[in-house]
């Protein structure tokens, strides 16, 4: 896979001196779903921000499609909507008197027709579950309602790449699921995403491929399996639950020797013939 967007030897600060990235260098590959790992303040937002140029680096350079980025504001426009940010806050994010007149502002924005924008705003709003609630206002959504309304606009516009700070922040059971389903379909289309996340379980069931921070450093790039290796242990992350049940039943003689673990636990418990819960 060739690198879309990267960033290369980036130091990154916010104006009270607080330094958030620390030559940072990083691949993201076209067409793969990459998550990117960390602890609080390990600079994950931070290098999200820099990718759609929302922060601009101290140092170092940002590339996409093998150019750096310019920060003129014609060039941030087109950007924008090529490499498109749905915030961990949505209210920083959503802005309009209505869902459906916050997901038309970026295709009407485009200079597109009137139907056209008509029939990305109804995909985008049924790609995330919202078709029914596109009159509703914005402020009367709920907290998962207002991240999935942000995730519309966001798909609205069609971008290239789909980056997600900490996409199921906030969002209960059944819309977790369908989060995953989404970037299920995302993948079967060849989309490239990059999301952010504390979790390990989503990181490793669908993801491509990894970035470990710490300390504002990339400390890690490769697949979820060379992440975490045979044995599911990795310095400051914890193992996915899919691997440490495998191993236990490993250890048991319940599996078989030698084949890797499943990557999420509907593919275990399908192997052990449960059904999902």
């Amino acid at each position: 896979m060739s690198a879309l967007l990267e960033v290369r030897g980036v130091d990154f600060a916010y104006p009270d001196g607080t330094r958030a990235l620390r030559d940072a260098t990083a691949a993201f590959a076209e067409g793969a779903c990459t998550a990117v790992l960390g602890g609080n303040g390990a600079g994950k937002s931070s290098l999200l921000l820099l990718l759609n140029a929302v922060y601009r680096p101290r140092r170092g350079t940002v590339w996409f499609r093998g150019r750096p980025l310019g920060y003129g504001r014609s060039e941030l426009a087109a950007l924008r909507r090529r490499v498109g940010l749905v915030f961990q806050d949505p209210d920083v994010q959503l802005f309009a008197a209505s869902v459906r007149e916050d997901v038309s502002f970026g295709p009407t924005n485009l200079g597109l027709s009137r139907p056209e924008v008509q029939g990305r705003v109804e995909r985008a709003l049924a790609a995330v579950g919202l078709g029914g609630l596109a009159d509703r206002p914005a402020h009367a959504l709920s907290f998962g309602e207002k991240r999935r309304a942000c995730l519309a606009g966001v798909l609205a516009l069609e971008p290239e790449v789909l980056v997600l700070d900490e996409p199921t922040a906030g969002l209960d059971a059944p819309m977790c699921r369908e989060l995953e389903a989404l970037l299920a379909s995302l993948r079967a289309r060849g989309s490239t995403v990059i999301f952010a996340t504390h979790d390990v379980d989503l990181a490793y069931a669908w993801a491509d491929r990894v970035t470990v921070l710490a300390g504002g450093s990339v400390t890690f790039q490769g697949t979820p399996e060379e992440l975490w290796g045979g044995r599911g242990e990795t310095p400051g992350l914890a193992a996915p639950w899919v691997r440490e049940v495998w191993r236990g039943l490993a250890a048991r003689g319940l599996v078989p020797p030698g084949p890797p673990p499943p990557r999420s636990r509907e593919a275990l418990l399908g192997l052990l013939g449960a059904a999902p819960t």
